[in-house]
């Protein structure tokens, strides 16, 4: 199941984890191990953080100079990646 993401405005202070939308390089789930746990060995520990979703309305483009991607309002678009729901605040 694909989660979809349409980008929303929200006052509320962070008392809870709030989903953060990966996309582009963090999508190589040992990167994305290693960047939250320090190891790209873990990719166990992070798997049952993520589940697919797609970012609606903008479209991924390469950043020139760089190794990694922009996301950029386009109507009509949409960026697939994962949905990482974290644990804690921290």
């Amino acid at each position: 199941m694909t989660t979809t993401l349409q980008s929303r405005k929200t006052s509320c202070p962070a008392t809870v984890p709030r989903p953060v939308f990966i996309y582009g390089t963090l999508c190589a789930k040992p990167l994305l191990a290693w960047a939250l746990t320090g190891s790209a060995a873990h990719v166990d520990q992070i798997t049952v953080l993520i589940s697919p979703a797609k970012a609606l309305n903008v479209a991924r483009y390469s950043v020139h100079g760089c190794d990694y991607p922009a996301a950029i309002k386009k109507q009509g678009s949409y960026v697939t990646g994962y949905l990482l729901q974290p644990q804690t605040l921290s």
